[in-house]
């Protein structure tokens, strides 16, 4: 019994979890969904492995820089071997034998690389640092997804909301025409054609709903929420543009990050031409002895020194490789270039689209005055039995016409506006 009571208190508990989440997501922030949409993106792992390889990247630079310690060992056979023809008094005849064994330790350290391990550090965070804005760009496409479904919703919402209203005029007035039918002062076909068109309506708002979870569904998918189905999006207060904003997509920073990967490269192969310094010190036995001629049993021997390695002559290799780098930077600036002017190509358009659609909202609102004038005419006229019922739907779907038309611009105007900020990295 107790632990039913302890199920039903936890059921319970989850519920008012669930709608009080539910409830906190009625009015969402159009940035909340491209913040969400990027952060549940399964690029986002990516990220982190980046992250983890940069990391161990570093590491093994730093490690680099220790002392190595290698164990060689090797052996041979040899068809002859040194010989000397006479013997030296006091000593027997010297034979190195014909076969040879080796085992040493070899400690090696690099005094001076020349500045080679610090471009390597600067290779590899501008390596890193362009892969990770790479993911920025990346994410930042998501934003147009977003604003594509939003808008869908409040577009498909306004829509629904004028078929409601047109339906709850339609329910008034087939409520007063059967009231003329009870008195036969109105035929039955005639209320029959309201109830039909009334039907409609109701068919039209079972399908924008059906639209609508259908792109709510997709919203949540997309950020990893779980929108109610009367949610509201907030969306930015969309002024008129300018048309000449200045760009900020991270694109521009994508292009500068790959340049300077380049500037390192470059550093790079300056670097590769400079001397080298380092010392070794190698220990072990062998026999013979390596290191001493007249010594052919197994013998302990060490060396230790410094060695310099410097390369005098490249055969200008180094000059072609700086001249390839410089066309890549030309490359990247190219790239850069081509993406400003396809963006700024889409100025003239847009501009053209925002004047256009508000030359068609200033007449649809004319002609949504009118349509409502006219209605409310017919209305009177088949108050007074002056004219049909199918001459008053008519003039109804037309008012309805008129009002989805200015609703339509209205949310066009708003997408547009919405479409080139993000065009131009603004939101």
């Amino acid at each position: 019994m107790v632990n039913t009571y302890v199920m039903r208190y936890f059921i319970l508990f989850l519920t008012l979890l669930i709608a009080g989440s539910t409830w906190s997501q009625s009015t969402v922030r159009l940035e909340d969904c491209y913040r969400w949409a990027q952060e549940h993106h399964p690029i986002q792992q990516r990220k982190a492995l980046l992250d983890m390889q940069h990391q161990l990247a570093l590491s093994q630079l730093d490690k680099s820089r220790l002392p190595s310690l290698f164990w060689n060992t090797e052996a041979g056979l040899q068809s002859e071997s040194v010989k000397v023809p006479f013997s030296i008094p006091g000593t027997e005849k010297i034979e190195l034998p014909l076969v040879n064994v080796r085992s040493t330790l070899d400690l090696n350290y690099t005094i001076y690389d020349g500045g080679m391990k610090e471009i390597q550090r600067k290779l590899e965070n501008a390596s890193q640092a362009t892969q990770q804005q790479s993911i920025v760009v990346e994410l930042n496409r998501i934003k147009s997804s977003i604003n594509e479904l939003v808008m869908g919703i409040r577009l498909l919402r306004a829509r629904d909301a004028l078929l409601a209203n047109t339906q709850e005029n339609l329910q008034s007035r087939l409520t007063s025409l059967e009231a003329g039918e009870k008195h036969g002062v109105v035929l039955p076909s005639e209320v029959e054609k309201v109830r039909v068109e009334s039907y409609k309506l109701d068919a039209q708002h079972e399908e924008i709903t059906g639209q609508i979870r259908g792109l709510i569904a997709t919203l949540n998918a997309l950020t990893g929420q779980n929108f109610a189905e009367t949610a509201e999006w907030e969306i930015p207060n969309l002024s008129s543009p300018t048309f000449a904003e200045a760009v900020r997509r991270p694109e521009l920073e994508l292009f500068a990050l790959q340049r300077q990967q380049i500037l390192a490269n470059t550093e790079m192969t300056e670097i590769q031409n400079k001397p080298k310094l380092s010392t070794y010190a190698r220990a072990g036995l062998g026999y013979p002895n390596p290191l001493n001629f007249f010594d052919t049993d197994l013998s302990p021997f060490g060396q230790i020194g410094i060695r310099l390695n410097w390369k005098i002559l490249d055969w200008k290799q180094a000059q072609i490789q700086r001249e390839s780098l410089s066309v890549q930077a030309q490359l990247v600036d190219n790239q850069k270039e081509v993406f400003l002017y396809n963006l700024n190509l889409i100025d003239g358009k847009y501009r053209e689209d925002w004047n256009r659609i508000q030359r068609l909202i200033e007449n649809d609102k004319r002609i949504v005055a009118l349509q409502a004038e006219i209605l409310t005419q017919v209305t009177a006229q088949l108050d007074h039995g002056v004219i049909m019922v199918t001459d008053y739907l008519s003039q109804v779907s037309a008012e309805l016409d008129a009002r989805l038309n200015l609703s339509l611009h209205e949310l066009q105007l708003q997408q547009l506006t919405l479409d080139y900020l993000t065009q131009k990295g603004w939101l």
